[in-house]
């Protein structure tokens, strides 16, 4: 996982992405293609998993954005009062704090 730092360009866009519910809300891997591929529900539940055994996870795993052939998650997770949220590419997994 890379960690972006606060306030730059990259973490801006991450936290445009996570802050926007309606266009980035895609629900979960089912809800996003109703009939997913084996290979689509297992990157899923692998993500999912992940995402349940983080401390602090706050239960908000959802498809932000898909084609027919990738699909992209973000989750957020709370530590000592601060939210952090990842987010998973199909090249890259990226972690920045929520402002």
């Amino acid at each position: 996982m890379r960690e972006i730092k606060k306030w730059t360009k990259e973490a801006e866009s991450i936290n445009a992405i996570f802050n926007d519910k309606k266009w980035s809300n895609k629900g979960s891997i089912y809800d996003a293609y109703g009939k997913p591929s084996a290979k689509k529900v297992s990157i899923w539940k692998a993500i999912e998993k992940r995402a349940k055994e983080t401390a602090g996870y706050n239960d908000d795993l959802r498809v932000v954005s898909r084609n027919g052939y990738l699909f992209s998650t973000m989750y957020s997770f709370t530590v000592d009062g601060t939210t952090y949220i990842v987010y998973d590419t199909k090249s890259d997994t990226k972690m920045t704090e929520l402002v």
